[in-house]
């Protein structure tokens, strides 16, 4: 089975944490929310917590879908593999260095980062290449899980 396109490119701007999320629901059938998100990229560079941005673009614009916060006890604690199918799992990583800068979103198995053409699979190998040459993924540091409610879902089940 060939990968998923990642439909929404970062290229030179930093919009990672928007590129991934909009590619990520646009792989699981919202292609107006995922357009939608992605028409929001230039607005969030100007913001310095773009995951609150995006958490209240969802709640506020996307009408049946919803967007949560998911609390990290201890911090390091998530474990990126067991990521939720059928919802796009916005994440923060960590690398060995300690540089807290790339945000990818998880969806269906695969990882929707807007530096790469397709989506890559949902693996340790995949998440040490999305952090960059040199550098090694150590943990996830910030979560947030964008959901279709019940009727987006059934929609979405018709596709």
């Amino acid at each position: 089975m060939d990968a998923p396109v990642v439909k929404f490119q970062q290229g030179s701007d930093n919009t990672c944490l928007l590129s991934g999320a909009a590619s990520a629901v646009a792989h699981l059938g919202g292609l107006a929310e995922a357009q939608a998100i992605a028409d929001q990229r230039a607005v969030s560079m100007e913001k310095l917590d773009r995951f609150t941005f995006l958490r209240l673009f969802v709640h506020n614009s996307l009408k049946g879908w919803a967007a949560e916060k998911v609390t990290i006890r201890p911090v390091g604690s998530f474990d990126p593999l067991q990521a939720a199918v059928l919802e796009a799992t916005v994440v923060l990583l960590e690398d060995t260095r300690g540089a807290r800068n790339h945000s990818v979103t998880i969806a269906g198995g695969w990882i929707f980062d807007g530096n790469y053409q397709r989506a890559l699979p949902l693996n340790m190998q995949s998440l040490h290449s999305c952090v960059g040459f040199g550098r090694w993924f150590k943990r996830v540091v910030k979560v947030m899980r964008i959901i279709p409610g019940k009727e987006v879902a059934k929609r979405l089940a018709v596709r």
